[in-house]
Protein backbone atom coordinates (compact mmCIF):
# COMPACT_ATOMS: atom_id res chain seq x y z
CA UNK A 1 0.00 0.00 0.00
CA UNK A 2 1.13 3.21 -0.90
CA UNK A 3 1.71 5.71 2.20
CA UNK A 4 -0.04 8.53 2.10
CA UNK A 5 2.30 11.91 2.18
CA UNK A 6 1.41 13.97 5.28
CA UNK A 7 1.07 18.04 3.50
CA UNK A 8 1.43 21.12 6.38
CA UNK A 9 -1.79 23.51 5.46
CA UNK A 10 -1.36 25.69 2.55
CA UNK A 11 -2.90 29.81 1.92
CA UNK A 12 -3.98 31.30 -1.36
CA UNK A 13 -4.59 35.09 -1.61
CA UNK A 14 -6.31 37.67 -4.03
CA UNK A 15 -6.12 41.19 -4.25
CA UNK A 16 -8.39 43.81 -4.84
CA UNK A 17 -10.15 47.62 -4.12
CA UNK A 18 -13.30 45.65 -2.60
CA UNK A 19 -13.60 41.94 -1.19
CA UNK A 20 -15.23 41.11 -4.03
CA UNK A 21 -12.56 41.82 -6.78
CA UNK A 22 -10.20 40.12 -4.28
CA UNK A 23 -12.05 36.55 -4.72
CA UNK A 24 -12.12 36.82 -8.37
CA UNK A 25 -8.48 37.87 -8.22
CA UNK A 26 -8.28 34.55 -6.26
CA UNK A 27 -10.24 32.73 -8.89
CA UNK A 28 -8.30 32.94 -11.25
CA UNK A 29 -5.32 31.26 -9.98
CA UNK A 30 -7.51 28.69 -8.67
CA UNK A 31 -6.40 25.11 -10.64
CA UNK A 32 -10.49 24.00 -9.32
CA UNK A 33 -13.61 25.82 -8.89
CA UNK A 34 -13.52 26.75 -5.32
CA UNK A 35 -17.14 25.61 -3.48
CA UNK A 36 -18.02 27.67 -0.64
CA UNK A 37 -20.11 25.09 1.00
CA UNK A 38 -16.90 23.67 2.34
CA UNK A 39 -15.88 26.58 4.12
CA UNK A 40 -15.70 25.55 7.98
CA UNK A 41 -14.15 29.43 9.49
CA UNK A 42 -14.04 32.44 8.66
CA UNK A 43 -11.46 34.79 10.17
CA UNK A 44 -11.43 38.61 10.09
CA UNK A 45 -8.53 41.19 10.79
CA UNK A 46 -9.11 43.08 13.97
CA UNK A 47 -8.33 46.47 11.73
CA UNK A 48 -11.99 45.68 10.36
CA UNK A 49 -13.77 45.69 13.31
CA UNK A 50 -11.60 49.01 14.51
CA UNK A 51 -12.47 50.52 11.48
CA UNK A 52 -15.78 49.66 11.42
CA UNK A 53 -15.87 47.33 8.14
CA UNK A 54 -16.43 44.01 9.41
CA UNK A 55 -19.79 44.14 8.23
CA UNK A 56 -19.51 44.85 4.88
CA UNK A 57 -17.09 41.77 4.31
CA UNK A 58 -19.57 39.34 5.82
CA UNK A 59 -22.14 41.07 4.09
CA UNK A 60 -20.23 40.67 0.64
CA UNK A 61 -19.40 36.75 1.88
CA UNK A 62 -23.25 35.36 3.01
CA UNK A 63 -24.58 37.07 -0.19
CA UNK A 64 -23.62 34.47 -1.99
CA UNK A 65 -25.94 30.88 -2.17
CA UNK A 66 -22.95 28.41 -1.54
CA UNK A 67 -22.03 29.86 1.74
CA UNK A 68 -23.66 27.84 4.90
CA UNK A 69 -24.46 30.08 7.89
CA UNK A 70 -22.34 27.17 10.23
CA UNK A 71 -19.18 28.42 9.75
CA UNK A 72 -17.00 29.63 13.13
CA UNK A 73 -16.35 33.22 13.32
CA UNK A 74 -12.89 34.55 14.96
CA UNK A 75 -10.90 37.47 14.80
CA UNK A 76 -7.13 37.92 14.85
CA UNK A 77 -4.89 40.76 15.77
CA UNK A 78 -1.88 38.65 13.43
CA UNK A 79 -1.35 38.51 9.68
CA UNK A 80 -4.58 36.10 9.08
CA UNK A 81 -2.24 34.15 6.43
CA UNK A 82 0.19 33.50 9.46
CA UNK A 83 -2.69 32.06 11.16
CA UNK A 84 -4.35 29.98 8.60
CA UNK A 85 -1.01 28.08 7.95
CA UNK A 86 -0.27 26.89 12.02
CA UNK A 87 -0.15 23.37 11.23
CA UNK A 88 -2.20 21.04 13.95
CA UNK A 89 0.68 19.71 16.33
CA UNK A 90 -1.21 16.37 17.29
CA UNK A 91 -2.69 15.80 13.98
CA UNK A 92 -1.48 16.94 10.79
CA UNK A 93 -5.20 17.68 9.33
CA UNK A 94 -6.07 21.46 9.88
CA UNK A 95 -9.55 19.52 10.64
CA UNK A 96 -8.46 18.88 13.85
CA UNK A 97 -7.38 22.68 15.15
CA UNK A 98 -8.76 25.00 17.39
CA UNK A 99 -9.93 26.73 13.71
CA UNK A 100 -12.16 24.05 12.30
CA UNK A 101 -13.29 22.47 15.73
CA UNK A 102 -12.78 24.89 18.51
CA UNK A 103 -15.58 23.20 20.54
CA UNK A 104 -13.76 20.06 21.39
CA UNK A 105 -10.65 22.51 22.84
CA UNK A 106 -13.71 24.29 25.14
CA UNK A 107 -15.57 21.49 26.05
CA UNK A 108 -12.37 20.38 27.68
CA UNK A 109 -10.58 23.36 29.30
CA UNK A 110 -13.92 26.13 28.88
CA UNK A 111 -12.32 30.22 29.56
CA UNK A 112 -14.23 31.95 26.16
CA UNK A 113 -17.16 30.25 24.25
CA UNK A 114 -16.97 30.10 20.42
CA UNK A 115 -19.25 31.52 18.30
CA UNK A 116 -20.97 30.15 14.83
CA UNK A 117 -21.68 32.65 11.77
CA UNK A 118 -25.36 31.60 12.20
CA UNK A 119 -25.27 32.54 16.16
CA UNK A 120 -23.22 36.05 15.20
CA UNK A 121 -26.23 37.35 13.14
CA UNK A 122 -29.26 36.23 14.97
CA UNK A 123 -27.35 37.97 18.32
CA UNK A 124 -26.33 41.00 16.19
CA UNK A 125 -29.84 42.27 15.10
CA UNK A 126 -30.99 41.75 19.10
CA UNK A 127 -31.74 45.40 20.58
CA UNK A 128 -29.97 44.46 23.86
CA UNK A 129 -27.32 41.81 23.43
CA UNK A 130 -23.62 42.02 23.31
CA UNK A 131 -21.75 40.01 20.96
CA UNK A 132 -18.28 38.48 21.91
CA UNK A 133 -16.20 37.35 19.25
CA UNK A 134 -13.23 34.98 20.05
CA UNK A 135 -9.88 36.68 19.87
CA UNK A 136 -7.23 34.30 18.09
CA UNK A 137 -3.63 33.85 18.16
CA UNK A 138 -0.46 31.81 18.21
CA UNK A 139 1.74 30.53 20.52
CA UNK A 140 5.33 29.33 20.32
CA UNK A 141 6.63 28.54 23.35
CA UNK A 142 4.20 25.67 24.66
CA UNK A 143 4.75 22.81 22.50
CA UNK A 144 8.28 21.04 21.31
CA UNK A 145 9.94 17.92 20.61
CA UNK A 146 13.35 16.72 20.38
CA UNK A 147 14.22 18.73 17.28
CA UNK A 148 12.14 21.87 17.11
CA UNK A 149 9.71 23.98 19.05
CA UNK A 150 6.16 24.21 17.42
CA UNK A 151 3.31 27.02 17.07
CA UNK A 152 -0.01 26.70 18.38
CA UNK A 153 -3.25 28.35 17.78
CA UNK A 154 -4.71 29.68 20.78
CA UNK A 155 -7.97 32.13 21.92
CA UNK A 156 -6.62 35.08 23.00
CA UNK A 157 -9.41 37.04 24.26
CA UNK A 158 -12.23 38.65 23.53
CA UNK A 159 -14.46 41.55 21.59
CA UNK A 160 -17.59 42.49 22.72
CA UNK A 161 -20.23 44.25 20.13
CA UNK A 162 -23.45 46.11 20.85
CA UNK A 163 -25.57 47.81 18.71
CA UNK A 164 -22.98 46.59 15.69
CA UNK A 165 -19.91 48.51 17.01
CA UNK A 166 -16.91 47.04 18.60
CA UNK A 167 -17.10 48.29 22.49
CA UNK A 168 -14.23 46.47 24.09
CA UNK A 169 -11.16 44.20 23.48
CA UNK A 170 -10.12 42.20 26.55
CA UNK A 171 -7.57 40.12 27.27
CA UNK A 172 -7.99 36.05 28.61
CA UNK A 173 -6.59 37.11 32.16
CA UNK A 174 -9.19 39.73 32.43
CA UNK A 175 -12.16 37.72 31.53
CA UNK A 176 -11.90 34.64 34.41
CA UNK A 177 -15.31 35.61 35.58
CA UNK A 178 -17.04 34.64 32.13
CA UNK A 179 -17.05 31.11 32.46
CA UNK A 180 -18.89 31.12 35.61
CA UNK A 181 -21.75 33.61 33.92
CA UNK A 182 -22.08 31.14 30.59
CA UNK A 183 -24.18 28.37 30.14
CA UNK A 184 -22.09 26.89 27.25
CA UNK A 185 -19.46 26.39 29.99
CA UNK A 186 -18.52 22.55 30.43
CA UNK A 187 -15.36 21.95 32.33
CA UNK A 188 -13.06 25.01 33.78
CA UNK A 189 -10.03 24.59 36.52
CA UNK A 190 -9.32 26.97 39.66
CA UNK A 191 -6.19 26.99 41.56
CA UNK A 192 -6.26 27.82 45.46
CA UNK A 193 -3.85 28.11 47.79
CA UNK A 194 -0.92 30.35 48.70
CA UNK A 195 2.95 29.80 48.32
CA UNK A 196 3.08 26.52 50.88
CA UNK A 197 0.54 24.97 48.82
CA UNK A 198 -1.66 25.19 45.88
CA UNK A 199 -4.91 22.74 45.10
CA UNK A 200 -6.27 22.48 41.91
CA UNK A 201 -10.12 22.15 41.53
CA UNK A 202 -11.99 20.91 38.05
CA UNK A 203 -15.92 22.07 37.98
CA UNK A 204 -17.70 20.06 35.41
CA UNK A 205 -21.33 21.18 36.02
CA UNK A 206 -22.29 25.06 36.71
CA UNK A 207 -25.69 26.28 36.86
CA UNK A 208 -26.38 29.96 37.11
CA UNK A 209 -29.32 32.08 37.55
CA UNK A 210 -29.85 36.06 37.05
CA UNK A 211 -32.49 37.66 38.61
CA UNK A 212 -33.23 41.77 37.33
CA UNK A 213 -34.62 44.55 38.97
CA UNK A 214 -35.44 47.79 36.99
CA UNK A 215 -35.85 50.33 39.12
CA UNK A 216 -36.07 54.57 38.69
CA UNK A 217 -32.29 55.03 38.44
CA UNK A 218 -31.31 51.90 36.70
CA UNK A 219 -31.15 48.51 35.85
CA UNK A 220 -29.65 46.03 38.84
CA UNK A 221 -29.18 42.36 39.24
CA UNK A 222 -28.68 39.32 41.69
CA UNK A 223 -26.46 36.74 40.37
CA UNK A 224 -26.59 32.78 42.10
CA UNK A 225 -23.30 30.35 40.55
CA UNK A 226 -24.23 27.24 41.73
CA UNK A 227 -20.61 24.86 40.93
CA UNK A 228 -20.03 21.22 41.43
CA UNK A 229 -16.05 20.03 41.03
CA UNK A 230 -13.40 17.90 42.23
CA UNK A 231 -10.26 17.99 43.72
CA UNK A 232 -7.29 17.08 41.38
CA UNK A 233 -4.11 16.34 43.21
CA UNK A 234 -3.09 16.46 46.71
CA UNK A 235 -5.19 17.90 49.46
CA UNK A 236 -5.00 16.33 52.43
CA UNK A 237 -3.77 18.76 54.83
CA UNK A 238 -7.21 21.39 53.75
CA UNK A 239 -10.57 20.13 54.67
CA UNK A 240 -13.24 19.94 52.30
CA UNK A 241 -14.98 23.13 54.27
CA UNK A 242 -11.99 25.32 54.00
CA UNK A 243 -11.85 24.44 49.68
CA UNK A 244 -15.79 25.22 49.72
CA UNK A 245 -14.87 28.43 51.25
CA UNK A 246 -11.83 29.60 49.03
CA UNK A 247 -13.61 28.47 45.91
CA UNK A 248 -16.84 30.38 46.36
CA UNK A 249 -14.49 33.29 47.25
CA UNK A 250 -12.32 33.21 44.49
CA UNK A 251 -15.64 32.49 42.01
CA UNK A 252 -17.25 35.36 43.28
CA UNK A 253 -14.24 37.89 43.02
CA UNK A 254 -13.79 36.96 39.50
CA UNK A 255 -16.96 37.14 38.56
CA UNK A 256 -16.89 41.18 40.28
CA UNK A 257 -13.60 41.47 38.66
CA UNK A 258 -14.35 41.14 34.96
CA UNK A 259 -17.69 42.88 35.15
CA UNK A 260 -15.86 45.79 36.33
CA UNK A 261 -13.26 45.53 33.40
CA UNK A 262 -16.31 45.59 31.18
CA UNK A 263 -17.86 48.66 32.93
CA UNK A 264 -14.29 50.76 32.45
CA UNK A 265 -14.81 50.39 28.53
CA UNK A 266 -18.65 50.44 28.69
CA UNK A 267 -19.47 46.49 27.86
CA UNK A 268 -22.04 43.97 28.79
CA UNK A 269 -19.51 41.62 29.10
CA UNK A 270 -22.43 39.11 31.40
CA UNK A 271 -25.02 40.62 28.61
CA UNK A 272 -27.03 41.12 31.77
CA UNK A 273 -28.76 44.47 29.07
CA UNK A 274 -30.68 41.39 26.94
CA UNK A 275 -31.23 39.91 30.35
CA UNK A 276 -33.35 43.03 31.78
CA UNK A 277 -34.56 43.58 27.83
CA UNK A 278 -36.53 39.75 27.68
CA UNK A 279 -38.28 39.94 30.86
CA UNK A 280 -38.97 43.77 30.98
CA UNK A 281 -38.59 45.15 27.51
CA UNK A 282 -41.10 47.88 28.39
CA UNK A 283 -39.68 49.33 31.45
CA UNK A 284 -36.48 48.68 29.26
CA UNK A 285 -37.08 50.62 26.20
CA UNK A 286 -37.56 53.60 28.92
CA UNK A 287 -34.18 53.08 30.15
CA UNK A 288 -32.30 52.86 27.29
CA UNK A 289 -34.20 55.94 25.55
CA UNK A 290 -32.74 58.19 28.16
CA UNK A 291 -29.17 56.27 29.04
CA UNK A 292 -27.95 53.79 25.58
CA UNK A 293 -24.98 52.14 28.55
CA UNK A 294 -27.74 51.63 31.67
CA UNK A 295 -24.96 49.36 33.42
CA UNK A 296 -23.02 50.96 36.57
CA UNK A 297 -20.21 49.69 39.27
CA UNK A 298 -22.77 48.77 41.22
CA UNK A 299 -25.36 47.11 39.13
CA UNK A 300 -24.55 43.89 40.44
CA UNK A 301 -26.27 43.98 43.79
CA UNK A 302 -24.88 40.42 44.93
CA UNK A 303 -23.26 37.52 43.74
CA UNK A 304 -24.34 34.34 45.56
CA UNK A 305 -21.85 31.25 44.73
CA UNK A 306 -22.60 27.76 45.97
CA UNK A 307 -19.78 25.32 45.68
CA UNK A 308 -20.43 21.73 45.99
CA UNK A 309 -17.18 19.30 46.32
CA UNK A 310 -17.84 16.12 45.33
CA UNK A 311 -14.78 14.35 44.21
CA UNK A 312 -11.47 14.28 45.79
CA UNK A 313 -9.67 12.15 42.66
CA UNK A 314 -9.05 8.75 40.92
CA UNK A 315 -6.74 7.53 43.36
CA UNK A 316 -7.12 10.02 46.43
CA UNK A 317 -8.34 9.46 49.80
CA UNK A 318 -11.73 11.29 50.98
CA UNK A 319 -11.17 15.17 51.72
CA UNK A 320 -10.66 15.62 55.56
CA UNK A 321 -14.18 16.91 56.92
CA UNK A 322 -12.05 19.61 59.18
CA UNK A 323 -8.45 20.69 59.26
CA UNK A 324 -6.59 24.23 58.14
CA UNK A 325 -6.00 25.82 54.90
CA UNK A 326 -3.31 25.76 52.53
Amino acid sequence: MAKTEERAPGSAGGAGKTLYDALHDLYSSSQREIYWGHLNTIILSDKLFHQEKYLEAMDILTRYGELRYTPWLFATGNNVEDILLVSPVLERSPVYSQLSDPFDVFEQSSFIPPIRLNRFFARLLEPASTLLVPFIGSVGDKWEDAKQTYDALEVKGAYFIRNKQLKAELPKSQLQGLRWMNEQTRRTPLVLGSEKQTVSLVFEKIDTDIVPHIEENGLYFDVRVSAKGGVIGDAKTVSAADLQKQAEQRIRQEIADTFMRGIEKKADVYNLIDVAYRKYPREWKRIAAANEFPLQADSIRSIRVDVRITSAGKNNKPLPETGSGP
